[in-house]
């Protein structure tokens, strides 16, 4: 029998824990909330005790799979050890984050299970019985709601930045450790190195402010004045795909579908037109405003506040106020 439970996967990288987690359970919170599910989270790992404490806080059962082999993401040695746990708790549904890692473990366990796997949802339903996971169609032009086949559990990833996630938590929450032994067990792949890619300049990610440029711009030699902004507002400066395409900005500076998620306080696009796959990485923002010299621009569908106007024209102004304001 099926327990009325939603299990969620915890994802970490050199010793933190990935933001997409922290909004993982949130939307699990909101989930369990909604159907009035049970809810338990699973980690894998080596030497975490550091990160499962910091999970607790905010999972009310906590698995956590410890062996050696499972130090460094491996899919084989993780479906392995997950297959055996799913099959142990019957979750109604897993939860998995949609991520290259989400990605392939969701795919594999639903392979090894036989159980429907919706990934890349915005959200979850039940509606006439079934479960219907939320998706975009098209480049976010349109949202489709997509039935999964008869069965009593079913996978689901979510995509990053869809859901908020706050520093609040459960002190009481149940730490269950386990020790897997896979030294007998034979797998396809093995870890040989761990290489970290160059670290950018910033992480756009982290900041309250995020001045976003476009292909309205012109040309490179322009960006000063906006990198001029991004500092008086205390910010930095992302862009649009076009921008880092055309060698204006490091790829580390990108926001959107191919680049990185935002969900600052306040995002201001500058000529950027408004594109669905922009669109994905910042319309999480808390207040957008939008400035382009096209009334028509898709950017102002989403802007809490738009200005139809030249940006050059508009940001020298907006900067001289700023600096008067602080100096």
């Amino acid at each position: 029998m099926t327990n009325e439970m939603i299990l969620t996967l915890i994802e970490h990288r050199n010793n933190e824990i990935r933001e997409v987690s922290w909004e993982l359970l949130a939307a699990a919170e909101n989930f369990c909330s909604q159907f009035s599910l049970a809810m338990a989270t699973v980690m894998l790992g080596h030497d975490c005790d550091s990160l499962i404490n910091e999970v607790a806080k905010r999972a009310s059962i906590l698995y956590y799979l410890e062996s050696e082999q499972l130090k460094y993401y491996s899919c084989d040695r993780y479906c392995y050890v997950l297959e055996s746990l799913i099959k142990k708790l019957e979750p109604r549904i897993i939860v998995l984050p949609h991520t290259i890692q989400g990605m392939e473990i969701g795919a594999y366990l639903a392979a090894g299970l036989k159980v429907p796997y919706l990934p890349d949802c915005l959200d979850l339903a039940f509606e006439s019985g079934s479960w219907q996971g939320i998706r975009e169609l098209y480049g976010g032009k349109v949202k489709g709601e997509f039935l999964s086949s008869s069965s009593d559990t079913l996978i689901i990833s979510l995509r990053p930045g869809t859901f908020d996630y706050f520093d609040a938590g459960n002190p009481e929450g149940e730490i269950l450790k386990e020790s897997i032994d896979l030294n007998t067990k034979k797998f396809m792949s093995r870890f040989i190195e761990l290489i970290q890619p160059q670290p950018g300049d910033v992480d756009i990610t982290k900041f309250d402010i995020v001045v976003g440029v476009g292909r309205g711009l012109g040309d490179k030699e322009k960006i000063g004045l906006f990198e001029q902004f991004a500092d008086a507002l205390g910010g930095t400066l992302a862009a649009s795909r076009p921008v880092v395409d055309m060698g204006w900005l490091p790829r580390e500076r990108q926001v959107g579908q191919s680049g990185k998620t935002v969900k600052p306080k306040l995002y201001i696009a500058c000529g950027i037109s408004g594109a669905s796959q922009h669109l994905i990485g910042m319309k999480g923002a808390k207040t957008i405003v939008g400035i382009n010299a096209d009334p028509n621009a898709p950017i102002f569908n989403v802007a809490d506040f738009g200005i139809v106007g030249d940006i050059f024209e508009v940001i020298p102004p907006m900067i001289e106020a700023i600096k008067s304001k602080t100096s």
